[in-house]
Formats: C-alpha cells, sequence, structure tokens
C-alpha cells in the first residue's frame, strides 16, 4: 500500500489522515509513504508479480512503468460524483 507522505505544513488540516493506511496496517499489509515516484520502485515480493494498481484520491499520476509491472493494469477510483 502506498500513500502520499504526509503534509504537516498545516497543524489544523486533516490531510495528514489516509483511512486506507490504517487499514493497511491494521491487517498486516507493507506500507510506503511517498511523495513522488520519482526514483521509487515498488518492492519484490518473492517470486509473486503485482496484479493491479488501484488509485483512490492518491493526487500523483501513476507513471507508466509502475502501471507496466501489474498484471491487470490500473484502476483510478474517483470519490466524487463526475458529470456524465
Amino acid at each position: 500500500m502506498v500513500s502520499m507522505r504526509p503534509s504537516y505544513d498545516d497543524p489544523n488540516s486533516d490531510s495528514h489522515v489516509v483511512p486506507i493506511k490504517d487499514m493497511a496496517m491494521e491487517l498486516k499489509l507493507p506500507t510506503h509513504e511517498i511523495a513522488t515516484f520519482t526514483g521509487w520502485k515498488p518492492p519484490v515480493y518473492g517470486t509473486e508479480s503485482m496484479s493491479l494498481v488501484i488509485a483512490v484520491s492518491f493526487g500523483l499520476l501513476v507513471p507508466p512503468r509502475i502501471l507496466n509491472l501489474a498484471t491487470y493494469g490500473g484502476l483510478n477510483v474517483h470519490p466524487s460524483l463526475l458529470p456524465a
């Protein structure tokens, strides 16, 4: 699970709260905080490959070099209704 590195510029902001990270930690999943994908490589766990990249309110464009590692590509989930 990858999340944006928290921003503590505004102490009154909830921007550092990442519910999915809390869930991942509860499930004992590996977590990573990044500010940018530059220089970051997804970890490799044995012979398992990444199946799917799912982005939810992430704030960064997932680069093709990462999407291409996933067997089924990527899915971007938008948290609000979009115009038809």
